[in-house]
């Protein structure tokens, strides 16, 4: 489980790294690259490597039960992460839209919260890789104690036998791992303390929706 999470997870940092080089080599044989484009995928691709050491680092400590306390994070700003992430690297273009309330905090770990949110916008996306319109909708908001995470795609009706299996998520049950990243997703959102569900609407698609328990600072605002 701990091989299949890593190269699940390294395989995109590591992607956009290795097209930022290529891109860099490529304008420069062109004589066509500048400090500023030069200055933009050198800050990309640093970003990206110690976006993929912190998930090795992440991998380790879950490894040695050493995932440490959670402390109290950024939701929304997790969340605007994690859509300008996806579409920066979506192989083909997909619109996103989002309705994310500001300042929502929850109790858990950064990059376990980058992982969730990105992996779910992932499959989105690759739920509606052959729909003519693709649309994610990305969606996070207040509900009493609790922040709510959605995620819709206006992909194709998933029938209930398949959202039984996506309930448990223990299986993968599309061929480019989605059962592995929902998996991800799970084992981060039991850690919380909070709820996943899934559920297949005719004519508008498949809705996941995250329910975590807000930070303290945020629920105290509640009341």
């Amino acid at each position: 489980q701990l091989s299949s999470m890593i190269a699940h997870e390294l395989k995109q940092p590591l992607a956009s790294i290795l097209n930022y080089a290529n891109g860099l080599a490529q304008l420069a044989k062109m004589g066509r690259s500048t400090p500023e484009q030069t200055g933009i995928a050198e800050k990309s691709i640093k970003t990206e490597a110690t976006r993929a050491n912190a998930i090795v680092d992440r991998v380790r400590a879950y490894a040695k039960h050493e995932e440490g306390p959670l402390t109290e994070l950024d939701l929304s700003d997790v969340s605007h992460k994690a859509i300008r992430t996806f579409t920066r690297n979506a192989l083909t273009p997909v619109a996103v839209s989002d309705a994310i309330e500001p300042g929502i905090r929850v109790m858990g770990h950064e990059l376990e919260l980058e992982l969730l949110t990105l992996n779910l916008i992932r499959n989105a996306g690759d739920a509606v890789k052959d729909v003519a319109d693709p649309l994610i909708r990305v969606t996070l908001r207040r509900d009493g104690g609790k922040a709510v995470f959605q995620v819709r795609d206006n992909g194709p009706v998933v029938t209930d036998a398949v959202l039984e299996k996506l309930t448990e998520i223990e299986e993968s049950v599309k061929p480019e791992g989605l059962g592995l990243g929902l998996a991800i997703v799970k084992n981060i959102v039991n850690l919380m303390g909070g709820k996943i569900s899934v559920r297949s609407i005719k004519g508008i698609g498949t809705e996941f929706t995250v329910d975590i328990r807000l930070g303290n600072s945020d629920e105290e605002k509640q009341y």
